[in-house]
């Protein structure tokens, strides 16, 4: 499914050719009025949103509901229709695509869950007769099972090992060197496809300033930038900077031309999230709603028709669900995890500094739409994750029995707002060159000139920047170098016995395809297993991953006790330890002897 994904996006009309478009649909329209009014209540709103979260999202509502409520009274919503790409637009998008392709490998941004994601695809490769994907691919225990069930349907990283297993080489690099350029490429189609159907007269300087955007929104770590070109080598990067934006292409493809075999590729698009991530049998039902009403006003009878068939291809995922539902035993594992509430959501995703020019965009959007239809689309979505996704009273909810705590930022996925906000880019030029009256160039330039000044506030928290963990180092291995070292030297170390790392150290062994058992992966992961160990050995193995991340100290006779049951052969640990001067002591007086030195690492084995 995750070929259905690139296939979607190279071949679905990404870059459209220059096709004859019906006369009706060419012909110009009225375009909405832009009243200063809106104007100065967004200037307002985004001011508020300095001093009180809450004040915004009540400002931000009356907005949008305004924008939805001016287009459902509209008598006729026949718009402009699409605009045929020329040759030179067909040369741009094939130019930015392969740039970006260059760009994913030659930024390296390492990540914590490839602890598991590289690790099933290297288990797999290295496996080929075990069962797929039932089997834990990280610790190296037998029986063991997958600590989610969801993750049963991952297509993504067994894909990956199918072209390691063929091509004889590492996982590790088919994940990181290898697919990564074509998702790349394939990130700047889908963006210029959705941007094309929204019906956006400047969409190729819409999808332009998307791809911009994307290099430029990444100041908190789950930021829609982190999720694009530093970390595209991710299954649900690949989720949301690629299959959002199909399904929304796609609905509104469908929207504009009722073809059956659109809504066969949204039911392929629908599938093949669901390969990529174990959120996507969430979140693509989630887009493919937000994307089914954003499609067309519930004005006319054929329009609800046509959201019925959207809404339709999303109950694909609801076979999943009930499977996960049924087979998941460990819900308690994520009571300890606190709810973020709608405002935390809001700053955790855009940031304290960039959260202005995002919002700023998308409330300006709707008002300077040049259709109704599109005025709609670009009210609907952010209504929608405001309104409901983010709202207030909602969110406890949402958060305990839809997204669970862990996730539920991930409410913000409902729709490619990078996108979005590309579209609201190029409508302030197109109000500003094509307005009718002085008073609309004038609010177009102040538009134009806030979202300048907001962007140069958000510019210095860019997505490439060293403060985000980016370094370059062209096609290289995503992995923290120090820890790469260490691993490798704790691997050649190790004949037998098991391996001790802090979260860095052993996520990094736990994606060779031969490596030695793991005390630790990543310290939330034995929480997620500890129904499959003794009590016993989920005690020795917390306290020995609390140790080694440096949050507790240990004497040598606890810390011999610990590893003795364990049969620990050799432990990595870091020597910027707030305790690593007690920590010699303590590893000394266990039996262990210092082996190696790798950068910031210290790699200590048994002294037998």
């Amino acid at each position: 499914m995750p070929v259905t994904a690139l296939m979607l996006a190279l071949v679905g009309r990404v870059v459209a050719y220059r096709a004859k478009v019906p006369e009706d649909l060419l012909r110009t329209h009225a375009a909405p009025v832009l009243d200063m009014r809106q104007l100065v209540g967004v200037f307002v709103v985004i001011a508020v949103l300095h001093f009180s979260w809450t004040a915004f999202w009540a400002g931000s509502l009356i907005l949008l509901c305004m924008a939805a409520y001016s287009v459902a009274a509209t008598p006729s919503l026949r718009d402009g229709g699409i605009t045929p790409a020329t040759g030179s637009n067909t040369v741009w998008v094939i130019v930015l695509g392969l740039a970006c392709a260059l760009l994913t490998l030659s930024v390296s941004r390492s990540d914590l869950d490839d602890g598991y994601y590289v690790a099933a695809a290297a288990y797999a490769a290295s496996h080929p007769h075990a069962p797929l994907l039932v089997n834990d691919p990280m610790f190296g225990e037998a029986g063991w099972p997958l600590f989610f069930s969801s993750y049963r349907f991952s297509a993504y990283e067994p894909f990956a090992a199918v072209i390691a297993k063929v091509a004889g080489i590492p996982a590790m690099d088919v994940m990181y060197r290898v697919l990564p350029p074509f998702a790349g490429f394939a990130i700047v189609g889908s963006v210029f496809f959705c941007s094309r159907e929204m019906f956006c007269r400047w969409w190729i300087g819409a999808g332009t300033a998307a791809v911009i955007l994307m290099l430029i929104l990444g100041e908190e770590l789950s930021s829609v930038g982190n999720f694009g070109f530093v970390r595209i080598f991710q299954g649900k990067a690949l989720f949301l900077s690629i299959m959002v934006p199909l399904i929304y292409g796609l609905s509104f493809r469908y929207a504009r031309q009722g073809r059956p075999f659109d809504l066969y590729l949204l039911v392929c698009a629908q599938i093949t999230s669901i390969g990529l991530t174990n959120f996507g049998m969430l979140g693509a039902p989630m887009a493919g709603a937000v994307a089914s009403i954003s499609a067309c006003p519930p004005i006319t009878r054929d329009n609800l028709r046509k959201i019925f068939m959207l809404a339709c291809t999303t109950c694909v995922a609801i076979p999943y669900l009930v499977f996960v539902a049924v087979c998941s035993h460990g819900a308690g594992i994520f009571a300890h995890f606190d709810q973020e509430s709608a405002s935390k959501v809001w700053t955790g995703i855009y940031g304290a500094h960039q959260q202005f020019l995002v919002a700023f965009l998308l409330l300006i959007g709707p008002f300077v739409a040049n259709t109704p239809l599109l005025r709609w689309r670009m009210a609907l979505p952010p209504l929608i994750l405001l309104g409901v996704l983010l709202n207030p009273v909602l969110a406890p909810w949402i958060s305990r029995y839809v997204t669970t705590a862990p996730v539920y930022w991930r409410v913000t996925w409902s729709f490619p707002v990078v996108i979005y906000l590309g579209v609201s880019i190029s409508l302030l030029f197109d109000r500003l060159a094509r307005g009718a009256r002085l008073v609309e160039k004038i609010g177009a330039g102040a538009g134009i000139a806030g979202a300048l000044s907001l962007a140069t506030i958000a510019i210095p928290y860019g997505t490439l920047r060293s403060a985000n963990q980016v370094t370059w180092q062209f096609a290289s291995r995503k992995l923290e170098l120090n820890a790469a070292n260490a691993a490798e030297e704790a691997i050649a170390l190790t004949p037998d016995g098991r391996v001790l790392g802090d979260d860095r150290v052993g996520g990094t062994i736990a994606m060779y395809e031969e490596h030695p058992p793991l005390v630790n992966v990543r310290s939330i992961y034995i929480d997620f297993l500890a129904p499959y160990m003794s009590h016993r050995d989920y005690l020795d193995r917390k306290i020995l991953a609390q140790y080694v991340n440096g949050e507790i100290a240990l004497d040598g006779g606890p810390l011999k006790s610990a590893v003795d049951r364990l049969n620990v052969h050799t432990i990595v640990i870091a020597d910027n330890l707030p305790f690593y001067e007690a920590d010699q002591h303590a590893l000394t007086s266990a039996g262990f002897l210092l082996k190696r030195q790798s950068g910031a690492y210290t790699v200590w084995t048994r002294n037998y």
